[in-house]
């Protein structure tokens, strides 16, 4: 490990590289998978582990940030989050041993490491070789394409939908209403939460350069830079002024308690990743991946809720609110207040014909949002066909279909349209174009890719193919095309089907 120069920072990476498209593999996927297991169980791993975190998630940089400092998260042989994951899954399935090993060793761990993923990367992708072979070969790849083992690779291997600040910001709002269930059963809010994982970041950035600071003044052979990932309630509770056992309470809640034995290959479920703190013996925690508790924040406490036989309805009901909430908030910042509503249903005579969870008019442009709280659930991740189409159908397909009819019936004039309250919702132009969006609320692994594989769009006059996406590229659009006819262009650039002018 080189030492970097004085004065040099350093910043978390909110991006994951794509790893490049997987060699032909030479070993089953299971027993690579044994052999990085063993590797995660070697004396002492926990310190290589934590130099590849350093040198895959942080960025270096002297005075201000260049372009040039963050070249290395886009190069071949970084290992992405999910990689990074697996392995902290793996060492935590053994007692942690903070012995540091020789440099010579600790140089074999990383190599090993670089290479056994690589291998898995290989193992994982292999059905997309046997898919172009079947191209090469003149058969029929598209059902081959669809296959749970193919879209195993887009899943494990794809970025990440989030910024790490979107999690954390967006929590409170996601939550808010849950407050009083978290207070009683966890000893926290979601505010105390978001601020302690906000100061959870701050301090890891300032306790990495520390560890560097300490490394220039130790003998090489004693370099690591484990101690910058450790962390202790008390550090937090100076950090955000909260007491002492509201951090802890937080801490405990997100803490990897157990061996993590149901983690037996890449797509089974991962305990770390949704409680990535790693208990030591002395009372404090390690985290090795900042992004992964800001992750947390954001997905776990569904979870904890679903638990509750008499919550869980309330939790549910809150989460599909959240995803219109913050469809109407994004929306309202480009089209303003007035012209996007939420919670409209469309009557053909006394009949309802369909419900549209937010409308936006913007002149003779009307853009039809339908918001789902659905996921990727554990079975289709691990490649089970059946899963993967009914999850797409629940989370997309049948959004669309709803979208579809809405839209129909807008465009034909045939309907009324009423908001909550049951007043009409009138025109002022007559609508020309319908733009389709579809908003899942959480993480779907190879969204776009999916819709490719498995949505199929019906060609109408005036209704466009439908855009896909989770609530994160919605709030990134609003945010940075902040007038309706860059947006709006912007949906009309990149919908598939034959193109036409706006």
């Amino acid at each position: 490990m080189r030492m970097l120069p004085e004065g040099v920072t350093f910043a978390m990476s909110n991006n994951s590289t794509v790893r490049p498209g997987p060699h032909r593999a030479k070993r089953a996927e299971s027993a690579v998978f044994a052999d990085i297991a063993e590797l995660c169980s070697s004396p002492g791993y926990v310190h290589a582990l934590a130099y590849i975190c350093h040198r895959d998630n942080f960025v270096a940089y002297d005075t201000e940030m260049k372009l040039s400092d963050t070249a290395k998260i886009f190069t071949h042989g970084r290992l992405i989050r999910t990689e990074i994951t697996t392995l902290i899954g793996l060492v935590v399935q053994q007692n942690i041993d903070l012995t540091l090993p020789e440099p010579e060793v600790m140089r074999s761990y990383i190599d090993r490491t670089d290479a056994l993923m690589d291998e898995l990367h290989a193992a994982i992708g292999m059905p997309m070789f046997e898919n172009i072979t079947e191209a090469v070969s003149g058969r029929d790849i598209e059902a081959s394409s669809r296959r749970g083992a193919f879209l195993r690779e887009p899943i494990f291997y794809g970025g990440e939908s989030a910024y790490a600040f979107q999690y954390r910001d967006f929590s409170p709002e996601k939550y808010g209403q849950d407050d009083a269930w978290l207070r009683r059963t966890k000893g926290f809010d979601i505010h105390a939460a978001t601020a302690i994982v906000r100061a959870i970041g701050e301090r890891q950035n300032q306790n990495v350069m520390a560890a560097h600071r300490a490394m220039a003044l130790d003998d090489p052979a004693s370099w690591t830079i484990l101690p910058g990932f450790i962390l202790s309630a008390e550090e937090l509770v100076a950090a955000t002024g909260l007491a002492l056992e509201e951090v802890r309470a937080v801490l405990r809640a997100f803490t990897h308690q157990g061996r993590n034995s149901g983690f037996t290959d890449a797509s089974a479920f991962n305990a770390v990743s949704a409680t990535p703190l790693i208990p030591l013996p002395d009372g404090r925690v390690l985290l090795l991946q900042y992004y992964s508790v800001v992750e947390a924040l954001y997905e776990s406490p569904f979870y904890w809720m679903l638990q509750d036989d008499s919550y869980k309805s309330t939790a549910s009901k809150h989460r599909g609110e959240f995803t219109e909430a913050i469809a109407v908030r994004c929306l309202a910042k480009v089209f303003g207040a007035t012209n996007v509503r939420s919670n409209i249903d469309v009557y053909c005579g006394k009949q309802k014909a369909g419900e549209i969870d937010v409308l936006v008019t913007f002149g003779d442009r009307v853009i039809v949002v339908q918001a789902k709280s659905k996921r990727l659930t554990l079975e289709a991740r691990r490649g089970n066909d059946g899963q993967i189409k009914a999850d797409f159908q629940k989370a997309v397909a049948d959004a669309y279909a709803q979208g579809m009819a809405c839209a129909r019936h807008i465009l034909a004039g045939d309907g009324v349209l009423r908001d909550a309250l049951g007043t009409e919702v009138s025109f002022q132009w007559k609508p020309k174009e319908v733009f389709l969006l579809n908003v899942v609320s959480d993480h779907y692994p190879a969204l776009s890719f999916q819709v490719n594989q498995f949505l199929k769009h019906e060609a109408t006059e005036g209704i466009w193919p439908p855009f896909v996406m989770d609530v994160f590229l919605l709030d990134a659009m609003t945010e940075m095309l902040e007038s309706p006819l860059r947006l709006l262009g912007y949906i009309h650039l990149n919908r598939p089907g034959f193109p036409r002018h706006f």
